[in-house]
């Protein structure tokens, strides 16, 4: 017993000889012993989210963590952006931790946000986003906006410039220069009035999104990393809902646009503006892939003057290669990962649709279309509206193809 006594005073005085002489220091990368703080949590995304629906850059920036400049200058862009885009039907609601504390005190959590693009969206956008939190001093500051496994818009990337292209039309880019904006902003300026020429019912409105990475559209768009690798650019929906309300975007992927020339561009961004007018991106779709996709680059091609070698290069080839198809494409050959010529089948859906607007006109190949979104079988909705059969479209289409692989045989 006298041993434990000596030994307990012993230690009692070499903390108090510690304590005394002010040398015990608190170990930074000790755990915390607070854990995630879901009441502050949320009350600093009220803070954040009054400062978006109101465009405060200041007031943005003040809700980051303590002593994180960085998530300051990345919320006060947030806001920025919001303000430039007019949201409305900003909110942000916490939902649950995502990961565990860090020895920091620091945590990722799921949140709900949703929002609106006046002029643009027909309805709020919703979508799940994770958001970095840490605790500090009794308080809990944002550290990141973005990431998880919920679709992440481009304006919540914090160096996103926006842009009002025409009157219901809006750009948003990322980390990009002023003038790669303006020759985008061009591309959407062009875009719009020819979709309208070819589709003169449609007074919608479209919203084009450039990520500074092509790993960003998958992150716009919610999907696996290298989904899109391969595509300049794709039309989806912008909280995965569909039907005719659902808000759209365009987003485009800046490794593979940048590397097109001036005419390829100006074609991509009708070709998905006319996706945006013919609501092929949120449509319960029926119509085959080859008609959704033909009957945009119809649209975009109409008015543009490319030899066959630049439009119909990749299908004239395989056709010298492999001989003519029997059928029309199947969806399968769309696939944007999985499909093993792409290209191809793009120009192929093309030549299939002219061959269409060539017999009925543009008139003729929107009512096809149409009808078979609404469900019509191809043969029916060709006999109605283009006064062909199926069988005859397929019989013309490969009489175009063998033609267009005889013109472009030798062609550079």
């Amino acid at each position: 017993m006298a041993g434990l006594v000596l030994l307990v005073l012993a230690l009692a005085a070499g903390a108090f000889a510690l304590l005394r002489e002010d040398t015990y220091e608190a170990d930074p990368d000790a755990p915390s012993a607070a854990g995630p703080q879901p009441a502050l949590a949320a009350g600093a995304l009220e803070r954040l989210e009054a400062a978006l629906r109101s465009g405060d850059p200041r007031a943005a920036s003040e809700t980051a963590a303590s002593g994180d400049p960085a998530a300051a200058d990345r919320l006060a862009g947030v806001a920025r952006a919001a303000r430039r885009l007019e949201l409305t039907d900003v909110s942000m609601r916490y939902l649950s931790e995502a990961g565990a504390t860090s020895g920091r005190g620091a945590w990722p959590a799921t949140v709900e946000l949703t929002w609106r693009i006046p002029r643009v969206d027909r309805s709020v956008a919703r979508t799940e986003i994770e958001v970095g939190f840490a605790a500090a001093d009794g308080a809990v500051g944002i550290t990141g906006l973005g990431g998880g496994e919920g679709r992440s818009p481009v304006w919540l990337d914090g160096t996103a410039r926006v842009e009002r292209v025409e009157e219901s039309a809006v750009l948003v880019v990322a980390d990009a220069s002023p003038e790669r904006r303006r020759a985008y902003a061009e591309l959407v300026r062009r875009a719009v009035p020819a979709v309208r020429s070819a589709l003169p019912g449609w007074d919608g409105g479209v919203a084009v999104e450039v990520p500074a990475t092509a790993d960003g559209v998958d992150a716009v768009l919610g999907e696996p990393p290298g989904t899109y690798a391969r595509i300049a650019a794709v039309t989806g929906s912008a909280d995965g809902s569909t039907g005719p309300r659902a808000p759209v975007r365009v987003v485009v992927n800046p490794d593979q646009m940048d590397a097109l020339g001036r005419v390829g561009q100006q074609v991509v961004m009708t070709h998905e503006v006319a996706h945006v007018a013919s609501g092929a991106a949120t449509s319960q779709r029926r119509a085959p892939a080859w008609l959704v996709e033909g009957f945009a680059d119809v649209v975009a091609l109409r008015d543009v003057d490319l030899p066959l070698s630049r439009t119909a290069g990749q299908v004239a080839a395989q056709v010298r290669r492999s001989g003519l198809p029997d059928a029309l494409p199947d969806d399968a050959q769309f696939d944007t990962v999985t499909g093993p010529h792409l290209g191809a089948a793009y120009e192929s859906a093309w030549l299939a649709a002219q061959v269409i607007a060539d017999g009925a006109g543009m008139r003729g190949l929107t009512g096809v279309y149409r009808a078979t979104e609404a469900g019509v079988p191809l043969d029916r909705a060709l006999r109605e509206h283009a006064d062909m059969t199926e069988a005859e479209l397929v019989r013309q289409w490969r009489a175009r193809l063998a033609e267009v692989a005889r013109r472009t045989d030798g062609a550079s």
